[in-house]
């Protein structure tokens, strides 16, 4: 400890061994000096004048860019770089852009052999079919197990989630929206569209949709749906007369065969109806008969919704959408139909004929 003290404080030291007088007690003063304004140190003069000052002779010309420029030699510096690499000089097609792939990938081989009227957006083709033909796979799918109950379940669903999607999906139906309810209007016959559709709307109403159904004419084997629908004072006994003012969804469900031929008083009612209605129209399943028997005298609808397999008459100006109802693959095979199921990953898929814009 004296030793360190020695070192560090060396008139520590002289005043210790001083023969003279007893040991005087060192106070923290006469080691570190005093703090106060006496022993302060004073900045020179001139010290925060000449900080930033430059000097006349420390001034020189501005830099020349353009000249020394001309001094690099990239090409000379490259070379230098390339023969530390060992002389391998990479040409610009080893560049790969932001949109090239790092790896090479194959094309994908589905194996399909045959063209079809509509395609899928990943290019699935897809046959279009007479409504005999049609008519004919659902009676294979039938045969093989698949129940008319189960076909009808299936499409009234599934069309029921793309309605909700078409009316704003969760953004308009939430607990939170403090706009009113959607309103959906139905238009309903006899055929297989009008039962799809009398499924669709009382999920619908399940949703915490206004639903407003008219019906026609009621389809066999769906009087319960009917009767709960009534129940719920989701239909119109007025018919066309007694519809809100404000629709945001037309889904129209009287364009089956039978009604498109027997052309009744009420389908014409109809067509004009939805012809002065603003609201966008969503058509189930329309089963147009060929042109020379039968001449559209309605409006374009906005969507249609295919069930299953498109008709070979179904190519209009709307936007399609193929509905997945489980029909077997065995089924279009025992009715020489080709198929690849355009689905993948989906239950409602649009669909597009040839030749048109995707």
């Amino acid at each position: 400890m004296r030793v360190w003290k020695s070192l560090v404080f060396p008139d520590y030291l002289e005043k210790r061994n001083s023969p003279v007088g007893s040991p005087k007690r060192i106070s923290t003063n006469d080691l570190f000096g005093s703090t106060g304004e006496n022993n302060r140190v004073e900045p020179a003069a001139n010290n925060r004048k000449d900080t930033f000052a430059v000097g006349k002779q420390d001034i020189t010309d501005d830099f020349d860019m353009q000249y020394h420029n001309k001094l690099f030699d990239k090409d000379a510096l490259f070379d230098k770089w390339r023969q530390k690499d060992g002389g391998v000089v990479k040409t610009s097609s080893d560049k790969l852009k932001s949109s090239e792939m790092v790896i090479q990938s194959r094309p994908t081989d589905r194996g399909i052999e045959f063209n079809g009227e509509f395609e899928s957006d990943d290019r699935i083709p897809i046959k279009a079919l007479s409504l005999t033909k049609r008519i004919s796979l659902f009676k294979a799918a039938i045969t093989q197990g698949l129940s008319y109950s189960h076909v009808v379940s299936v499409a009234g669903t599934t069309i029921t989630q793309k309605i909700i999607q078409l009316i704003g999906g969760s953004c308009r139906i939430n607990l939170s929206n403090h706009n009113n309810p959607p309103q959906v209007v139905f238009l309903i016959s006899a055929g297989d569209c009008g039962k799809v559709a009398a499924t669709s709307a009382l999920h619908l109403h399940q949703h915490s949709v206004n639903v407003s159904v008219v019906v026609f004419s009621p389809p066999k084997g769906c009087e319960g749906v009917l009767k709960i629908l009534e129940s719920c004072g989701c239909t119109v006994p007025n018919g066309l007369h007694g519809l809100p003012d404000v629709i945001d969804l037309v889904v129209d469900a009287i364009h089956d065969r039978a009604t498109l031929v027997a052309s009744p008083e009420w389908y014409s009612n109809a067509m004009t109806w939805i012809g002065k209605c603003p609201a966008p129209v969503l058509c189930i399943d329309p089963q147009y008969p060929p042109p020379a028997i039968w001449e559209s005298s309605g409006p374009t609808p906005k969507w249609t919704c295919v069930i299953g397999a498109p008709l070979t008459t179904q190519i209009i100006g709307s936007r399609m959408y193929l509905v997945d109802i489980g029909l077997p693959k065995a089924a279009f095979k025992s009715e020489d139909i080709p198929y690849t199921s355009p689905f993948l990953d989906k239950f409602i898929i649009p669909i597009h004929a040839r030749g048109t814009d995707s």
